[in-house]
């Protein structure tokens, strides 16, 4: 194998890996059909025509398209501009907001017609549904890495009878999310836990795409931190790298052929594999100052060794978060 192409290394991952590297898109819109079912058919009609007033013609007929071809992608395209072009109405009957942080804030999705991110909420409540579990009313929720808030504010607004928290390490960000997005408490946190919460704190903490970021020695450290704050019975769902990431990113050609290999050859003997990426650039670099910090690529076997004492794995599917990197679900024992 580590004499292949890259061609070859790519085929190599198809045939031995098969059910890694399949494709996989998330068939559950629990958050976006929450929102949408609290609007009236006169309300969907008048952002329908709001769109073509505002933005012109062609994108109401791309939204018409949308609505046609796939009717939940269309749920979704009509919250996201909405909230846009129906500012009030959406805030009144779904508590969606446009707000949407400056280019000098730190933010892991922006766009001109925004409403957060829908797409990630959906992805962790179908996670949870598969598992058998749910969110609750009255039950205390983290986003763990929350940036500026994209994800936490639609969930706040889907169950709102939950108390629902935000951190990050990024100060900016966390700044402007609590200026922006009520019913939310964000806190600024450390790069290296403890956190400031007291034990058992939480029902259920979710991360979107940060543990594909940690070192090994991070990753295991921040694990054993959430086991302190979530309560027995609660739940860590959190999405990672593992080896659809590597064919998704070899047939992108977003990552080096020499690079793939050393990381497929790391997750074969030890599970693990991790590729500092400060020398290369990153966005978050002017925000974070750790050598703990990367890109990091790891397998189910990896987890059910390091934490199957402590997490029961409840929900494992890989490549389904942006056809890329693989979703979980642990159950704190």
């Amino acid at each position: 194998m580590d004499h292949a192409s890259r061609d070859e290394y790519i085929q190599l991952i198809q045939n031995f890996f098969a059910h890694e590297v399949k494709l996989r898109l998330e068939s559950d819109w629990p958050v976006t059909d929450a929102a949408y079912q609290n609007l009236s058919d006169a309300d969907t009609a008048l952002i329908e025509r709001r769109v073509g007033d505002v933005f012109g013609d062609a994108e109401r007929e791309a939204l018409e398209r949308w609505r046609d071809a796939s009717y939940p992608h269309y749920r979704r395209e009509i919250l996201r501009y909405g909230c846009s072009v129906e500012t009030e109405l959406l805030w009144r009957k779904t508590l969606m907001t446009p707000a949407t942080p400056p280019a000098e804030v730190h933010s892991m999705m922006r766009n001109e017609v925004f409403a957060g991110d829908l797409y990630s909420g959906d992805m962790i409540v179908a996670a949870l549904k598969r598992a058998g579990m749910e969110l609750i009313d009255h039950a205390r929720y983290l986003d763990f890495g929350c940036s500026s808030g994209a994800l936490v504010r639609n969930l706040a607004a889907a169950f709102p009878g939950s108390r629902w928290h935000g951190c990050d390490p990024v100060k900016d960000s966390i700044a402007w999310a609590g200026q922006h997005i009520p019913f939310v408490s964000f806190y600024n946190s450390m790069q290296q836990p403890p956190l400031e919460y007291p034990d058992r704190f939480f029902n259920g903490v979710y991360a979107v795409s940060i543990w594909s970021h940690f070192s090994e020695r991070a990753a295991l450290a921040w694990f054993e931190e959430m086991h302190r704050l979530i309560s027995p019975g609660g739940f860590l769902v959190f999405t990672t790298h593992g080896i659809r990431s590597i064919y998704y990113y070899l047939s992108e050609d977003r990552i080096l052929f020499d690079t793939a290999k050393t990381l497929m050859r790391d997750m074969s003997e030890t599970g693990y594999g991790f590729q500092p990426v400060w020398e290369n650039g990153s966005k978050e670099a002017d925000f974070l100052e750790t050598s703990d910090w990367g890109n990091a690529y790891f397998t189910l076997t990896w987890v059910t060794m390091h934490l199957g004492a402590k997490w029961r794995v409840r929900d494992y599917v890989p490549g389904i978060n942006q056809c890329n990197q693989d979703i979980y679900v642990l159950e704190r024992t």
